[in-house]
């Protein structure tokens, strides 16, 4: 099916020989044939991969099996950089699916099935809706929605809210005290992982899951900054970070310092005292020797 004969017509002058029409290959293809003369608002369907469009004497149009018919040529990988659709009169469309940074791990439903939410990788796949225009789908035949990150700075993936459709970016930080543990989502959002996130990050699964990234390429974690002299606390439930606030040991060494001086200058007097002291018997007894 790669080619069909077309009998040219008779002419003045012409051969009537038959011509070989190799029909080009296309990235996606029309799924409609339309009719000509007094039947060209007429169509019918036509999967054009496979067949081509035809009419008869009349003009009213045929779909024929002979080869594959008229399509558009799309840029990209097809099921990776675009994926096609048909227009509202059957033309083949290219709809583009670029590349992100971070994707959506989840579609959304709409109208009576707006809480609805099913899991799917919008790394390779994107979102649909059924035929009753309501219920999300999970198809695999190119990318899914997502955002793209500033790649000249450290990051890692993220989500907003408590679902995992809206993808974010999260920006590695400084920080000065990190969090200890990784929290789930979804239906594991009560469960918890011990994560140290001065080396690692946290993200999760598409379960909701809880996951420890190692940190190799720079992206830590949460965390928080801090301010004067401090010391690292983690919450032993949530393990979120905070800063223990000290103020340092320069008022500690007054204290010390002032105590040790109290302390020396009690034991002088009281050395100065005991020979004071000790001169006055010792003159009271010559006194009594010698009866002066």
């Amino acid at each position: 099916k790669q080619w069909y004969q077309r009998r040219v017509a008779i002419t003045a002058g012409g051969s009537g020989a038959g011509l070989c029409v190799v029909p080009p290959v296309h990235s996606c293809y029309n799924s409609k044939c339309w009719g000509n003369a007094t039947f060209s608002k007429v169509s019918i369907d036509c999967d054009q991969s496979s067949n081509r469009c035809t009419f008869n004497g009349t003009g009213y149009p045929t779909c024929t099996d002979t080869t594959r018919g008229a399509g558009v040529d799309c840029n990209g990988t097809d099921h990776t950089d675009f994926y096609c659709q048909q227009n509202t009169i059957g033309g083949a469309t290219c709809q583009q699916t670029p590349e992100h940074s971070c994707y959506s791990l989840q579609c959304q439903g709409t109208g009576n099935k707006t809480g609805t939410y099913i899991p799917c990788d919008g790394a390779t796949n994107r979102c649909g809706l059924d035929a009753d225009g309501s219920t999300p789908l999970c198809i695999n035949d190119a990318r899914g929605s997502g955002v793209d990150c500033n790649t000249s700075a450290s990051y890692y993936c993220g989500y907003n809210g408590t679902q995992l459709k809206d993808a974010i970016c999260i920006y590695s930080e400084e920080y000065d005290c990190f969090d200890n543990i990784c929290t789930g989502a979804l239906a594991f959002n009560e469960s918890t992982i011990g994560c140290n996130q001065n080396t690692h990050h946290c993200t999760v699964n598409i379960t909701g899951y809880p996951l420890c990234i190692n940190a190799a390429n720079g992206t830590s974690g949460a965390g928080v900054f801090c301010k004067g002299h401090f010391s690292c606390k983690q919450d032993k439930e949530t393990g979120v970070a905070s800063c223990k606030t000290s103020h340092g040991l320069l008022p500690l060494y007054i204290v010390i310092g002032i105590i040790a001086v109290v302390v020396v200058a009690g034991i002088v007097v009281w050395f100065v005292r005991k020979r004071m002291g000790g001169a006055d018997d010792r003159q009271s007894l010559l006194n009594r020797e010698t009866g002066y």
